[in-house]
């Protein structure tokens, strides 16, 4: 799948934003409080996705650099986000009830994406980032549950975040 790169004019970019290597999510479902989940352990907790909506959009703007012996100047920077949005399946297993096989409880969504993985100076190349992989995103996936007082519902509450490892300063592997 070939990625796309996006270049934003110079007044769009914010330098101030520091860098961040996730990105969370959180969705719930509503099954009626008669079925357990008492059984569920945090390996029976499955999460799959998809990172191929995922790209690089590189930002120019400006940060103002302290001189050694005093003083500042402007200094143009690249600022790389990862931007898109990763479309996530989670579910646990298993789910009891009183008749019938044990069975699982699922939700899906989409994880919206727009955070900072770098900055490099300025010039006239792009900085060099890796492609966006199952090996460089990791998800991670957790259940909590809790009963809605009124309606006999149990509410589960499926919660994580991708971690982007390896890219930009996420382990500080691009090259400027």
């Amino acid at each position: 799948m070939e990625q796309t790169n996006v270049m934003v004019t110079p007044a769009a970019a914010s330098c101030a934003q520091g860098c961040s290597c996730s990105a969370p999510y959180c969705t719930t479902v509503t099954i009626p409080s008669v079925f357990s989940v008492a059984q569920v352990s945090p390996a029976d907790v499955h999460l799959l996705y998809d990172v191929s909506k995922l790209s690089y959009a590189y930002e120019c703007c400006t940060v103002q650099a302290s001189l050694p012996c005093g003083g500042t100047c402007d200094v143009q920077t690249y600022q790389t986000r990862i931007v898109g949005v990763i479309p996530y399946m989670v579910s646990a297993s298993p789910v009891t009830g009183m008749c019938g096989s044990p069975g699982c409880v699922s939700a899906s969504g989409y994880c919206e994406v727009d955070t900072v993985v770098a900055y490099a100076c300025g010039g006239s190349e792009m900085p060099v980032m890796p492609e966006i992989t199952c090996q460089n995103v990791r998800g991670t996936a957790q259940m909590d549950t809790s009963t809605c007082p009124a309606g006999g519902q149990m509410v589960i509450t499926f919660q994580g975040e991708f971690t982007f490892e390896g890219i930009g300063n996420c382990n500080g592997t691009a090259r400027f």
